[in-house]
């Protein structure tokens, strides 16, 4: 079968040519068509639940567009670590906060419980803030909440940003 196909085009050439063309011709244009869109509300059916309650979060808090900064490192929870992602994050607020709607990482769950000590976490030793880390990290209601910003080794750890994603164009501030 395919041999006489071959001895056919070998035979023809103009025809074969012909017809790849006239099979191309539509098929460019269908390429032409083909858009991307990783919108959920495009996928999911009309009037579906969850796109309705997106919606309204989106309304109430500006968007659900979501960041996440991943930090790598050995003992992140060591007071350095600590400190530092904490100012990190206290950074990432200052610098962005007209565009940021919540930002969390582990320290965010520490430092109310922190805030709530005779002495300022801020100043307390390298050795007593570890202390402190390491048994607020122990109770259990910390540790639900901080466990999903840990790698099970704690060698990697999450910021999670949430971004206003309606932001305005340039020019329109």
């Amino acid at each position: 079968m395919l041999s006489r196909i071959a001895r056919a085009s070998e035979k023809r050439p103009i025809m074969v040519i012909v017809g790849v063309g006239l099979f191309t011709i539509p098929m460019i244009y269908g390429v032409l068509q083909i858009s991307m869109s990783s919108e959920m509300e495009k996928f999911a059916p009309e009037g579906c639940t969850s796109i309705q309650v997106t919606g309204m979060v989106e309304n109430e808090i500006g968007g659900v567009a979501r960041e996440v900064v991943l930090i790598e490192g050995e003992n992140l929870t060591s007071a350095n670590s600590f400190r530092t992602i904490s100012d990190f994050q206290s950074s990432l607020k200052r610098a962005f906060e007209n565009y940021m709607v919540q930002i969390r990482s582990y320290p965010h769950f520490l430092i109310p419980s922190l805030e709530n000590q005779d002495e300022n976490w801020e100043n307390l030793s390298d050795s007593r803030l570890e202390a402190q880390i390491k048994n607020l990290l122990s109770m259990d209601v910390i540790k639900e909440q901080t466990d999903a910003y840990f790698t099970e080794n704690r060698d990697a750890t999450l910021i999670v940003v949430v971004v206003d994603s309606r932001l305005p164009e340039s020019g329109q501030d």
